[in-house]
Formats: C-alpha cells, structure tokens, sequence
C-alpha cells in the first residue's frame, strides 16, 4: 500500500499523470475509504482537467468523512465553476469547509464567491474581503491572488460601488 503511495506521488512530481491516476486507484482498490489517495486522486482529475471525475472523488471523500474541509472546498468550487454545478449544493458544501478551515484565504474565497453566484453580494463582500485579509497576513508580503482581486472587484461593482470596483481590478 505504501509503495503504491510513494509511486503515485512520485508520478505527480514528474508530471506523469496518468501513472499517478493509476497508482491512486490501485490503492482505492485495496482500501476504498483511504480518504487521502481519494483527495488526491481528485486533485490529479482536477489538474488534468477531468473535472467531473474530480467531483465524484470530493464526494466519495466526504462520504468517507463529512467534515473534510479541504474536499468540501474543492467540491464547492467546482460546483460553482461549472455551467451544470448546484450553487445551493455548493454553497452547503462550501459552509462545511469555513466551518472546518475558518482561516483559510481560499476557503472564504469559495464561500464569498458563491454567495455572489447566488446573487447575495451582500454576504459575499465581507468573506472575499476576509479572504484578503488572511492572504496578506500568511503572505509575509502583503501578496493576494489576483483572481480574489477580481472577485472583490466584481463584487464592489455588483454592488455600485464603481471606485472601490476599479480599485480592486
């Protein structure tokens, strides 16, 4: 089992992510309730692009364990990113993940982002700004990702506070 694990990661340093798709699933296959080869397995989907394959693995993830914040965070964005996701199944999920990860930046960016999905642009300011707030305090130099910029851009727009808006973009 091990072996596999070491193989599998391995494989996802090099690049090669077919083989560490593979070795993944040969380690479900052994114990199908190994919530870390289940999360990234998801994350290796993900990477490739295979986002409906991604999907199923946060949910198995979160089958295993319903208070796996980093599954829930990963599922919710997904959901919210994709034309056929669920916002309202996305917005439960994203719940557990700030539950769980209450200081995590891309966390509170997933559920502040949503919240503007759904239309609460309200709700959502105050969460993308705290996803700001957390970004600059880990960073050590005040960086933020560009694309919780954009959101907080966008959110100040949807919201008609136009310098704010052109502040953040």
């Amino acid at each position: 089992f091990g072996a596999y694990y070491a193989l599998a990661q391995i494989d996802a340093m090099e690049g090669n992510i077919e083989g560490s798709i593979e070795k993944y699933k040969k380690l479900l296959e052994v114990n199908p309730n190994h919530l870390v080869s289940r999360m990234l397995l998801g994350m290796t989907y993900e990477k490739r692009g295979n986002n409906q394959d991604a999907i199923a693995q946060y949910r198995e993830a979160l089958r295993i364990n319903p208070r796996f914040g980093p599954a829930a965070n990963n599922l919710a964005w997904l959901l919210a990113d994709s034309p056929e996701g669920n916002l309202d199944e996305a917005l439960e999920v994203a719940k557990v993940a700030k539950e769980t990860l209450p200081n995590e930046s891309n966390v509170a960016d997933t559920l502040g982002w949503i919240y503007f999905k759904k239309g609460s642009h309200r709700a959502a300011l105050p969460l993308i700004q705290e996803a700001i707030q957390l970004a600059q305090s880990k960073s050590g130099n005040g960086s933020v990702n560009p694309e919780v910029l954009y959101h907080l851009g966008e959110t100040y727009f949807a919201l008609g506070q136009m310098e704010d808006a052109k502040k953040a973009l």
